[in-house]
């Protein structure tokens, strides 16, 4: 699954490393972004660039909880924004469902459910898109202080806080740490990731329940959630109309907005939303292919020709920038070995 951000949460998250010490302009350069790229509201990034950056910075600062603090200050410094939301719900149940529907609009890493245990417990549970929770770890981590965060002010109003936080990962070395920024109690290694919730917390109304504001949220919320998938549904069409393009030979901009019906106007402003320039895009498509056709047994010049390329050389330009090696070098190392013939 394509996990993703959203531009506007990855800025937010760029300006709160820039002030723990990484600056803003070292994240871009990992990233390959530039702050042009950032600037479309729709646009999203793919996490592992997000995680390159914040590895980085961890070690940047020697920070091995940085995770925690982007989670914890970013929810601190959006919680009168976005964060409010939540709380114009009826309960924490309702809460988590809001959660599960809208956490998309900033990261998508998870879904997040509501369980109950035999014994009683009550558990707001994620259950995270990757299944490599080791690498991940800094993505749970800010997810999970978010939370914590979120929930802990939602459920002061019945009195309660939040009772524990549970994690697959700590060790018990960190035990202490993750205690005092969380502030509250973490269980170790377990095979859940989940914020835990006292009855009461669980059986009281929020004190800030407001169905009306509640009802006006989720309309702008939702349409925005529209926005999101017109964007994805304008990607599909793109890789469609210009994989079409390539078929005829004929690949630029303006025939790639012909075939989708847009005007050029219209078609560079979807492009921009993206975040992405076209001809980035058809490189990246055009990679793909060389990969499908090279795998079907065809030689490089027919899939010069197949790729629309004006002649071998233009193709062998491309080819060092997808491999960082030329054609010949690359034929040596991925040739299947000579075997000799039995007799």
């Amino acid at each position: 699954m394509k996990m993703t951000l959203s531009n506007a949460y990855l800025s937010a998250n760029l300006d709160i490393l820039q002030r723990l010490g990484f600056p803003r302009s070292y994240s871009l350069d990992l990233m390959e972004l530039d702050e042009e790229r950032l600037r479309p509201p729709v646009g999203r990034v793919s996490i592992d660039k997000f995680l390159t950056c914040i590895i980085a910075a961890a070690n940047h600062t020697s920070n091995r909880q940085i995770g925690l603090l982007l989670g914890l200050k970013f929810r601190v410094g959006s919680f009168g924004g976005t964060g409010a939301i939540y709380s114009y719900c009826e309960d924490l149940e309702e809460v988590m469902t809001m959660n599960n529907l809208y956490q998309k609009l900033a990261i998508d890493a998870g879904e997040v459910k509501y369980q109950q245990d035999p014994d009683g417990g009550h558990h707001m549970c994620f259950t995270p898109h990757y299944t490599d929770l080791k690498h991940y770890r800094y993505i749970t981590d800010i997810i999970m202080a978010s939370y914590v965060t979120t929930y802990r002010w939602l459920s002061w109003g019945s009195g309660e806080d939040v009772v524990s936080a549970t994690l697959p990962y700590v060790q018990p070395s960190e035990y202490t740490e993750y205690v005092d920024l969380l502030e509250t109690h973490v269980e170790l290694n377990s095979e859940r990731i989940c914020v835990e919730f006292s009855d009461i917390a669980m059986s009281q109304k929020l004190t800030t329940r407001n169905p009306e504001r509640l009802a006006r949220a989720r309309l702008a919320l939702d349409k925005l959630i529209g926005q999101q998938t017109s964007a994805d549904d304008f990607e599909k069409g793109l890789d469609a109309a210009i994989r079409g393009a390539i078929e005829t030979g004929q690949v630029s901009a303006q025939v790639v907005a012909d075939r989708m019906g847009l005007s050029p106007s219209a078609f560079r402003t979807r492009l921009a939303e993206t975040g992405e320039g076209f001809r980035p895009k058809l490189d990246k498509i055009r990679k793909s292919i060389f990969i499908e056709k090279n795998n079907e047994g065809r030689s490089f010049s027919q899939i010069a020709l197949a790729l629309a390329y004006n002649d071998q050389a233009a193709m062998n330009r491309a080819f060092r920038r997808w491999f960082d090696m030329t054609p010949t070098e690359w034929l040596a190392e991925n040739s299947p070995p000579e075997t000799e013939e039995l007799h």
